[in-house]
């Protein structure tokens, strides 16, 4: 089963962090890198499940209620074990820098492999700290900060 996005609005990116991770649990186990968020305002997005080749909607497949926004996540250098690209992020909590709750997303690095990531930023901290949880290594949690 696939996960994808609905979402319907104008494009215009007004949310961004520029962030970097230089986190290492063992010298030989390094997770420095670069990556930047973009979340667009202006859609509504919903997860939902449905036909990988198609997209569409099939019995038995799952839409869910909460409403998030649509952004990307754009690895400029490996984060972990995340390749450099661009990646579609879900944004459950879409707070900007100042705000006083977390800005909260999900990430498919590879639909074929169901490797579905998180990502948390304390967004009221002066460094705005940033968490990344990847879904093939569950023991670490990547850290780092924003601007």
């Amino acid at each position: 089963m696939v996960l994808g996005l609905l979402w319907g609005g104008n494009a215009y990116t007004e949310n961004i962090f520029d962030c970097e991770t230089n986190d290492n649990d063992l010298p030989a186990n390094v997770h420095k890198g670069k990556l930047v968020i973009k979340v667009d305002d202006n859609f509504e997005a919903r997860l939902k499940t449905g036909d990988p080749d198609t997209g569409k909607y099939r019995e038995g497949d799952l839409i869910m209620s909460a409403p998030g926004a649509v952004g990307e996540v754009i690895v400029t250098s490996r984060v972990g074990f995340v390749a450099k690209g661009s990646y579609d992020l879900f944004v459950s909590s879409n707070t900007k820098k100042g705000d006083n709750n977390y800005f909260k997303g999900l990430f498919v690095e590879s639909a074929v492999n169901g490797l579905i990531h998180s990502l948390t930023i304390n967004v009221w901290e002066q460094n705005m700290p940033i968490y990344i949880f990847l879904s093939n290594n569950p023991q670490k949690v990547i850290k780092g900060n924003c601007k």
